[in-house]
């Protein structure tokens, strides 16, 4: 068996050549919890992402969601963080002409996901032009 590998063998060599993202190298507000969930559910290969072999029972039981209260969610009984008024215009100026700065954490991020050759590599077949991109606005009656 000279120069050939065990399954095994190759597996643990693609596990370790995926792109694995440290705690020192999250942007501010996300969690390792939270970087996990995204990395889980943001798999190439369906069979691989989080939910895909127990359903939504395993995407409920991931440790982001620990203590999180489905039962309440189900009843509709939390609050939700973001107020529409209806009948009111709820563009807010303020929020859109602010300029985004990222953090210098946030620039190391985003620099070593573009050196990154195997992720991009992954979305080589992915096509965005902003310009394409249009969004259905309905008003809420």
């Amino acid at each position: 068996m000279y120069g050939r590998k065990t399954s095994q063998e190759i597996h643990d060599m693609m596990v370790k050549s995926q792109f694995k993202l440290r705690k020192a190298e999250l942007p501010s507000g996300i969690s390792v919890e939270a970087a996990d969930f995204i990395t889980k559910c943001l798999q190439r290969k369906p069979e691989n992402r989080l939910g895909h072999n127990k359903g939504p029972s395993e995407v409920r039981g991931h440790i982001w969601f620990d203590g999180f209260d489905w039962a309440m969610l189900q009843q509709r009984l939390i609050p939700s963080p973001l107020t529409i008024f209806k009948g009111k215009d709820n563009y807010d100026p303020r929020v859109a002409a602010k300029k985004y700065i990222p953090s210098e954490k946030e620039v190391k991020f985003m620099e070593l996901l573009e050196k990154d050759e195997s992720l991009q590599e992954q979305f080589a077949h992915f096509y965005y032009n902003k310009d394409d991109f249009s969004v259905e606005v309905r008003k809420i009656a």
